[in-house]
């Protein structure tokens, strides 16, 4: 035969801490012989953004990653940060004052975004001892009393807004939205147009359950809640799987820009008209969906007289906003299945922590528990949905 490499034996191998920071090492040094892209320099840039915030009156003004839907990934024209900043990251926040602009972003992108940023960008990471979110620091020292802090209403969820605004208020910070998107203010022409790539029709050999069939349910839950109310659609994983439709406005994502208002009696579908295509038009006038423009939205939520208003807890501030605050319940996820757990360990691996639970409890729909004292359980009574979200 052919010699082989001594494998050794167990007390020869080495420790187990010993054996992680030596991967971890090694993982360093290849992370940091990775050149992403070349820095771009982004200082005209901030001086534009800095004139339309000395406009609006804002000292601070924050930039994220995500789109108006809360999408983790989002288009090309949504990319406002990686505008601002040249980090292609698909996780962080920038914070830009009148003499300093801060990025902060998680462990994953801490040497990334050290190699894209520019001499006028301050790098955050998150993560690492003593280092504070964004949400912290905007509480803090940098940022003083009287000041305020400017956001874009639609790309903010209205949850995360409301804690922010009280926080900041508390230490003498005023949270405002201008009307407008001051880096797509300055942005310009220079802003990547939509894609406008065709909705498609999801099968239903591959979806298993009719669109039809879906906004009956929905419209049921609806009738329990009061005669006038509304559910506004604003995830775009969420409109995809209502309808059995897919897109390609992301790369790499089968969705499009859209929201939807369902009634008991109607459906509207706020989307670009170039996306759809007469076979969906067709297919959407099957299940009786109007179709509008996608701005309309706005409209329809101020000048509709729903009694409530039914909103995802991702809806955007704007979005609660234009529907009405004192008339729009924010809805958390009503899972089939609830776990209760506790805690029993964290292990930290670097700047991520690895979370051991033991499961204490678990709560199930009535209607799927055929026999509790066998536990049997009809799997497919939970409805359960694999969604392209995360």
């Amino acid at each position: 035969g052919f010699p082989r490499p001594a494998m050794g034996c167990v007390s020869s191998r080495p420790q187990v801490d010993d054996a992680l920071d030596e991967k971890r090492a090694l993982l360093i040094e290849y992370a940091s012989r990775v050149t992403h892209t070349s820095q771009v320099d982004t200082s005209e840039r901030l001086h534009a953004l800095r004139e339309a915030m000395r406009a609006c009156c804002v000292d601070a003004y924050v930039i994220g990653t995500e789109d108006a839907h809360a999408s983790e990934y989002s288009a090309a024209c949504d990319q406002r940060l990686t505008y601002i900043s040249g980090f292609t990251g698909s996780t962080a926040t920038a914070v830009v004052l009148a003499d300093s602009a801060h990025l902060f972003t998680d462990g994953r992108y801490h040497v990334q975004a050290a190699q894209q940023l520019s001499r006028a960008w301050t790098l955050h990471r998150v993560g690492e001892p003593h280092v504070a979110s964004w949400r912290e620091w905007l509480q803090g020292p940098d940022v003083p009393r009287g000041a305020y802090v400017g956001m874009d209403a639609s790309l903010v969820s209205y949850k995360d807004a409301v804690t922010l605004k009280a926080a900041l208020a508390s230490r003498g910070v005023t949270l405002v939205f201008p009307e407008a998107n001051l880096v797509d203010d300055i942005w310009g022409e220079a802003r990547p147009e939509p894609m406008l790539e065709p909705v498609y029709e999801y099968k239903l050999q591959f979806a298993g359950v009719h669109a039809a069939e879906k906004l009956a349910k929905l419209r049921e839950w609806l009738r329990e809640q009061g005669t006038s109310s509304a559910y506004v659609i604003s995830a775009l994983d969420e409109v995809a799987w209502l309808l059995n439709l897919r897109g390609a406005s992301i790369p790499c994502h089968p969705v499009f820009p859209a929201y939807m208002i369902v009634t008991q009696h109607t459906a509207a579908l706020f989307v670009d008209p170039r996306l759809i295509r007469p076979p969906i038009q067709t297919y959407l006038a099957k299940l009786q969906v109007s179709i509008y423009d996608y701005d309309a939205v706005w409209r329809s939520l101020r000048e509709a007289e729903y009694e409530r208003v039914f909103v995802d807890v991702r809806a955007s501030y704007a979005l609660v906003h234009a529907a009405g605050e004192d008339r729009t319940i924010v809805q958390t996820a009503a899972s089939p299945v609830a776990l209760e757990c506790r805690e029993v360990q964290t292990l930290r691996i670097g700047h991520n922590r690895i979370v051991l639970g033991e499961v204490l409890g678990l709560t199930l729909r009535t209607e799927a528990v055929q026999n509790a004292g066998r536990h049997h359980v009809d799997t497919a009574r939970l409805d359960l949905i694999g969604r392209m979200g995360g």
